[in-house]
């Protein structure tokens, strides 16, 4: 290996070339171009092959005609040892064509040796496409275990799992499903999915669907009496997701999860103690979750999903010291730590990383007929566009943030730095005509004009609304 001078961004580069005098001609063009650059020159096969096998390389480059070897071979040679390398075509003639007939069979460009200038732009557009090639790769490799993951969910015997079109009718159920209805898991399939609870609790659920299908909340947890061929209605708990590829997409059905609750007379209870059915449940809603017993204060059940950690719920309630100072006082006032009451908020909360990230916390109360005291449930979840919750406010190509009913900021844009603390004026919430303009005042007294549209619901009670500046 030769090592280069100076400083730079380290390429590590296979150089397939006999011509030692056009060999420091490309690292020097390389340098010169910011790169500190360790290479191996080489034009032998077996040296090519164990080098690919053994070293790392951020880029090859095949002069097209050698004695004894050309850029077709080191082109298929490369690629069948390692594929997502990017390779470089240098020559000193080559007709286009040729070049052409190369880049199809894989290479990523050419570059005439007579231009050495164009080296530098080229070899910084194959690394970027050799990025993105790993990343796709990488988010193909996530999707595939995510799907495994999902069936593997979808397959255990603790809880009942089903999917839905946008029609109510089922598409999938599993065994656990089936053994809850009273049925065989075949007699479920195309059935109405509302047809298995009870008409007041259809009410209910068709109620909450809605809201999920006009982006008024991103799920939902209820109880419902399931109906079973044969014998008295079993509680259960439902929650339900909607399914869609991405945020700005259309919902094209809806995640079911059913647990049984009916089986003692504390039945909340037995299912929170239930670990592993709860945790499942959190995972497939992406939420924190804390279930307790008001009157004696005991937690019966937590669970943090992995990567969820900045919506952990604390044993007192979510962390003071991680709400964002601007919305502290909404805070203390709807979640109070005696306070046991339903509530619903959205906040930037304080992750790990120092970023302030907008999540909704909500508390409901769980009333079983059979107990005295409700339990109180109480859920939080990432409400910001990378994780799909509310829009799509990163992928906006100018300033935006998402601000809450009274015009504070909850999460800005990469390009709207300096908003976050900033407050919309006059308050969205009190508008019905959309769009409509707006003023950001910022801490410092200055002022961005805006444009409002509202967006989704982030959780029930409490809107969100889209400012992006004008």
């Amino acid at each position: 290996m030769n090592h280069g001078e100076g400083n730079g961004t380290l390429l590590r580069m296979l150089l397939i070339e006999d011509n030692e005098d056009d060999a420091r001609l490309v690292v020097r063009e390389l340098r010169r171009e910011g790169f500190y650059v360790e290479y191996l020159q080489t034009t032998r096969p077996e040296e090519i092959r164990s080098a690919l096998q053994h070293g790392e390389w951020d880029l090859v480059t095949s002069d097209h005609q050698m004695p004894g070897f050309d850029a077709p071979s080191a082109l298929r040679l490369v690629r069948e040892i390692r594929p997502d390398i990017p390779l470089i075509i240098l020559s000193g003639q080559i007709e286009l064509q040729t070049a052409v007939d190369l880049m199809k069979q894989g290479a990523d460009d050419y570059v005439q040796k007579d231009q050495l200038a164009m080296l530098g732009p080229s070899v910084r557009a194959a690394l970027e496409h050799a990025q993105r090639r790993r990343e796709l790769a990488q988010a193909a490799a996530i999707l595939r275990a995510n799907e495994r993951r999902f069936r593997s969910y979808f397959e255990m015997p603790l809880i009942g799992l089903a999917t839905t079109d946008l029609d109510g009718t089922i598409v999938e159920a599993n065994d656990k499903l089936a053994d809850l209805a009273g049925v065989p898991r075949a007699a479920l399939i195309r059935q109405p999915w509302m047809g298995l609870f009870q008409p007041s609790d259809v009410t209910v659920l068709q109620s909450l669907m809605r809201e999920c299908l006009d982006r008024e909340r991103d799920g939902f947890i209820a109880p419902a009496a399931m109906l079973r061929r044969e014998g008295q209605p079993a509680r259960t708990l439902v929650s339900a997701r909607p399914i869609q590829a991405r945020a700005d997409e259309p919902i094209t059905g809806f995640l079911w999860a059913v647990v049984d609750a009916s089986a003692e007379t504390e039945a909340l209870k037995r299912l929170t103690d239930t670990s592993s059915v709860l945790a499942v449940l959190s995972e497939i809603g992406a939420f924190a979750i804390a279930v307790e017993d008001p009157g004696t204060g005991e937690r019966l059940y937590e669970h943090t999903p992995q990567g969820l950690e900045v919506c952990a719920i604390g044993p007192k309630g979510f962390p003071e010291e991680r709400v964002h100072p601007g919305h502290f006082g909404r805070f203390r006032e709807k979640f109070a730590q005696t306070g046991s009451d339903p509530a619903s908020i959205v906040f930037p909360a304080l992750a790990a990383n120092g970023e302030w990230v907008p999540v909704v916390l909500s508390r409901t109360l769980y009333q079983a007929s059979d107990r005295a005291q409700p339990l109180q449930v109480t859920l939080c979840y990432r409400a910001d566009a990378r994780h799909g919750a509310v829009f799509s406010v990163d992928a906006i190509p100018l300033p935006a943030a998402l601000v809450d009913e009274e015009g504070r900021v909850v999460y800005a844009n990469s390009l709207g730095k300096g908003w976050e603390r900033g407050v919309v004026k006059p308050k969205p919430g009190s508008r019905s005509d959309w769009p409509q303009d707006g003023v950001l005042c910022h801490p410092d007294g200055s002022e961005s004009p805006v444009r409002l549209n509202p967006s989704s619901s982030a959780s029930r009670g409490e809107r969100l609304f889209l400012a992006v500046a004008v």
